[in-house]
Parts: structure tokens; C-alpha cells; sequence
């Protein structure tokens, strides 16, 4: 966050899924910012995963997108979002590169 607030020059979304967890919309969107598919965004280690156990194999994109929709402590985090493009904040250099981009 003080990485963000310092280049505050740039318009940027961060997007906190506890307090605005994304529609399947949105999802669809920065995805397609971030040119991932919905299985890259996915968190595997959580709890929550493990416990659905989802067949991503056999899953479509909607079907993923879906779920994390319903269950955003699945989505990869955090995600930085400027007009244009998008970051996952892991590692923070992701985030770095992004401002370098929007200030540009």
C-alpha cells in the first residue's frame, strides 16, 4: 500500500476482496487485463480450495470464474489495477513494473 501511495501520479484500483469481493464481471475483466486464465488466478493452498476440491481440469473459464466469484479468498492476491493494465502484487516487483508502465 505505501508503494501505491507513493506513486499516487498513477489512477489505480486496488481491489480489497474482503470489503468488495469482485462479481464474475469484474473477474472476467482483470483477467483480461492480467492475460491469465481463470485456473492462474486461482489460489491452491487455501483452505477453502481444498475443501471444494474443483475438477479445474474439466472446469470451463465461466465455471472457474464463477466460483471464485462466490468464494474470493480463492482469488490470487493482492491485485493492482490501473486503467490499462493489472498486477498480482506477488512478488511486489509485479506491482513496480506496473507503475513504471503507468507513469510512462
Amino acid at each position: 500500500m505505501q508503494l501505491l501511495q507513493q506513486h499516487n501520479s498513477a489512477e489505480l484500483s486496488v481491489i480489497d476482496y474482503q470489503k468488495s469481493p469482485p462479481d464474475a464481471a469484474t473477474l472476467t475483466s482483470i483477467l483480461k487485463l492480467l492475460n491469465l486464465n481463470a485456473s492462474e488466478l486461482l489460489r491452491r493452498g487455501e483452505a477453502q480450495y481444498k475443501s471444494l476440491q474443483p475438477d479445474i481440469d474439466n472446469c470451463s473459464e465461466t465455471e472457474l470464474i464463477d466460483l471464485m466469484a462466490k468464494y474470493p479468498i480463492l482469488i490470487e492476491r493482492p491485485i493492482v489495477v490501473t486503467e490499462n493494465d493489472a498486477a498480482i502484487g506477488r512478488p511486489i516487483d509485479n506491482v513496480i513494473d506496473l507503475l513504471d508502465r503507468a507513469s510512462s
